[in-house]
């Protein structure tokens, strides 16, 4: 009886009523990864238009392009200066100034002149400011240049003086010859035959003294004068 006795909780301690339980198991999932955050691109700014410098020396425009010898014309542009230099001309066949234009005003802007004493053609016409700098050239026409007196003769027949002065710029229109004593127009000579290159006439009734001769053409154009002794 006592060997079953003993024997009996050997056999519990065997036994065991609880099983041992399984974990239910789960599918594993790969890890879920989270992307970076995105930028958003940066905007490259667009270039600043450049503007022109303010001190750029230019001659931009001549009003009138074409003129006869003496007539005005005025001539704009930027960075002129405000001392006064002078506009040069150059005939538009040959590499070397023939001369230039004194200025009747000067801006910095603006300059106005009259066409200097040069023979009608195509010219260049460039400003030279009072330090020397040169701008730029731009196109300018002479329609008609200075008269200019070449030779002259003159004749003597019954007491009665004519002369002939050939030349050219006279023009195809008569025009008139003046006669200067000192700076003042005492009279004119008496037109007998006229051409753009010779022009012959007579000598009014006028003391013997020293006169100053002018060819002056139809539209006012005139040449410099010769001096002759001459009169009753």
């Amino acid at each position: 009886m006592f060997t079953s006795l003993l024997a009996l909780p050997v056999a519990v301690s065997l036994f065991n009523p609880f099983p041992s339980i399984k974990p239910f198991p789960f599918e594993s999932k790969p890890p879920i990864s989270t992307p970076a955050p995105t930028q958003a691109p940066t905007s490259t700014p667009s270039p600043t238009p450049t503007q022109a410098p303010s001190n750029v020396f230019e001659l931009e425009d001549v009003e009138p392009s074409s003129a006869n010898f003496m007539e005005e014309f005025t001539v704009y542009g930027s960075n002129f200066g405000s001392t006064a230099g002078y506009i040069s001309f150059r005939q538009s066949n040959q590499g070397y100034p023939s001369g230039g234009a004194t200025p009747i005003s000067w801006s910095n802007t603006e300059i106005k002149a009259k066409v200097p004493f040069f023979k009608k053609g195509s010219y260049r016409i460039q400003i030279i400011r009072s330090d020397g700098s040169k701008s730029n050239e731009i196109k300018f026409t002479i329609k008609n240049g200075q008269p200019v007196i070449n030779a002259t003769s003159v004749q003597l027949t019954n007491g009665e003086y004519e002369l002939t002065f050939q030349g050219t710029e006279f023009g195809t229109k008569r025009g008139s010859v003046n006669i200067y004593s000192g700076s003042s127009i005492v009279a004119h000579g008496t037109i007998k035959s006229w051409s753009s290159s010779r022009v012959r006439f007579g000598l009014p009734g006028l003391s013997r003294q020293e006169y100053g001769f002018q060819i002056q053409a139809s539209d006012g154009r005139q040449s410099s004068l010769k001096y002759f002794t001459l009169g009753k």
